[in-house]
């Protein structure tokens, strides 16, 4: 829709990445330009010696319409994975997230964008087998404002308060789950959520494993994060995967690195020259935005 016919301007934003690291460039690449459109990217039988990373196929797909008949910007990105395994850390056959967005004419103070992921997944983390499922009641909430009300009533944060993080009230570069009675903070406008309904995984029959909310940990591998979401007023980033790589050693998720989709730089390694070989292997598989601004005239 030209800027003539209704007076204003809307600048897409979408975008996504296969696979991105500390250590090799992101595969599979794509991003709206600002008058929308389609980016695609396509990458098959990658391979990352050093940290033995595999991967099949990995695609990513941005799209940016106007919708004459709900007279609406809409903007949908999503990417998939096909047979990726990073070493002995994680393997997974088959998996997707998407984020839609639609900004409706007039209604320009906040922009609903709904997430999706597959009814489950299988994985293998650490070794050992497991799933995730994903919870309808908190993908259905499509805005900041919507999960900001959802969290003020008591049943809603009874049942999901491990998903969502606050401050630790003690040293607040530290971000902790909330509790039932505990509100949820925002962290520079953002809200930081997952919504993870279930994972299972074996690995906890190990000592030291643990699987917290939507976080597995290996003490010997590193962590786990899935359905990492950041959602502000304006826009929403999900990655379905994020991993940090070493040695796990303290509990806290620091806030140091959560806007380079990072929560945590607790991991380190046996030793300390290995330590510092790997003090920046963080891992996402993959992951999506979307933050498109409508101008008015």
């Amino acid at each position: 829709m030209s800027q003539e016919t209704f007076g204003g301007m809307f600048l897409y934003r979408g975008n996504a990445q296969g696979i991105g690291s500390s250590f090799f460039p992101v595969q599979a690449p794509c991003s709206l330009p600002t008058i929308g459109g389609l980016s695609e990217s396509l990458v098959e039988g990658f391979r990352h010696e050093r940290h033995d990373v595999c991967i099949d196929q990995v695609s990513t797909r941005a799209y940016g319409y106007f919708n004459e008949e709900e007279k609406a910007f809409e903007t949908e990105v999503v990417a998939k994975v096909h047979g990726a395994r990073i070493g002995k850390l994680f393997k997974v056959k088959h998996a997707f997230v998407s984020v839609t967005s639609r900004h409706t004419l007039g209604k320009t103070k906040r922009l609903p964008v709904q997430v999706r992921f597959p009814e489950h997944i299988e994985f293998e983390f650490a070794g050992y087998p497991g799933t995730v499922t994903f919870h309808p009641e908190i993908l259905e909430l499509d805005t900041k404002a919507g999960l900001l009300k959802a969290m003020g009533g008591v049943g809603f944060r009874k049942r999901h308060h491990e998903r969502f993080y606050r401050r630790d009230s003690k040293d607040p570069r530290q971000l902790m789950c909330a509790g039932e009675q505990e509100a949820v903070s925002e962290v520079a406008g953002y809200i930081i959520y997952s919504p993870v309904a279930q994972i299972k995984w074996e690995g906890t029959r190990e000592r030291g494993n643990t699987i917290d909310g939507h976080v597995l940990t290996a003490r010997d591998y590193g962590r786990c994060f899935i359905g990492e979401t950041f959602r502000d007023d304006h826009s929403c980033r999900t990655n379905l995967f994020r991993f940090t790589i070493g040695a796990i050693e303290e509990k806290h998720l620091n806030l140091q690195n959560a806007f380079k989709a990072a929560l945590t730089k607790s991991f380190g390694s046996v030793n300390k020259a290995e330590e510092e070989s790997h003090a920046d292997d963080d891992m996402i598989l993959p992951a999506v935005g979307t933050n498109g601004v409508y101008i008015p005239p």
